[in-house]
């Protein structure tokens, strides 16, 4: 795993030395990718927001709590349209959360070794550690496998584990959810209806699709 890493690593290294000669070059290109990485993190911030809104509303209409929903300018009062178009809402927002978490995943790997470079210090330096944005994953991840395995290392490992795997399964999970619950609850279908239940299902595979993609490019070393 850590070969893949360096691999990777002498590769972007490679391409931004190839295509970047000069140093203003190598601070422009750093200063717009600054600005896109903080554009992408506003943009995952507002989509697991919205996820959770529509994981909420869901359950408040199952539940006839909830009687209308605004769409921006737009408020939808009829709660059966609410109840098929929230699938749709959903599933969307997740393949593209999990399409600009994927960008911003390779973002900061190309802004750690162009700022290795700039700054003349080595890629896992403590230095260079300290220019990267902030991500809580990473956090976690880098605290934790650098923890000695004592009791509170493993307590940490322990808590953490299960919060992991239900934020990268469940919301799989709540897709196959939403999707069983609008073929379930229709009884006659019309056209709309048919189109609102295609939507999500659709979504959901191409986002299967995805992932197969990225992780088999991630396993090959591909960029």
């Amino acid at each position: 795993m850590e070969s893949e890493q360096i691999t990777k690593e002498n590769r972007i290294s490679l391409k931004l030395s190839n295509n970047l000669k000069t140093l203003e070059q190598k601070e422009k290109f750093l200063e717009i990718l600054e600005k896109r990485m903080e554009e992408n993190k506003k943009s995952l911030g507002s989509l697991f927001v919205a996820l959770l809104l529509c994981g909420f509303a869901f359950q408040l209409i199952l539940q006839t709590k909830i009687s209308e929903v605004n769409l921006g300018p737009f408020t939808v009062n009829d709660t059966k349209i609410i109840f098929l178009i929230i699938p749709s809402i959903f599933t969307f927002a997740y393949y593209k959360y999990l399409m600009i978490w994927y960008d911003f995943a390779e973002q900061k790997n190309v802004y750690k070794v162009l700022t290795s470079l700039l700054f003349d210090v080595e890629y896992q330096s403590y230095l260079n550690e300290r220019l990267r944005p902030f991500s809580i994953t990473d956090s976690v991840s880098k605290y934790h496998s650098q923890m000695k395995m004592n009791l509170t290392g493993c307590l940490g490992y322990f808590l953490w584990l299960p919060i992991g795997l239900i934020i990268i399964i469940f919301p799989f999970g709540y897709e196959v959810y939403l999707i069983f619950k609008l073929l379930t609850s229709t009884n006659s279908y019309s056209f709309l209806e048919i189109l609102l239940i295609t939507i999500p299902s659709t979504i959901f595979i191409l986002t299967i699709l995805m992932l197969v993609k990225v992780i088999d490019k991630g396993i090959k070393g591909d960029n």
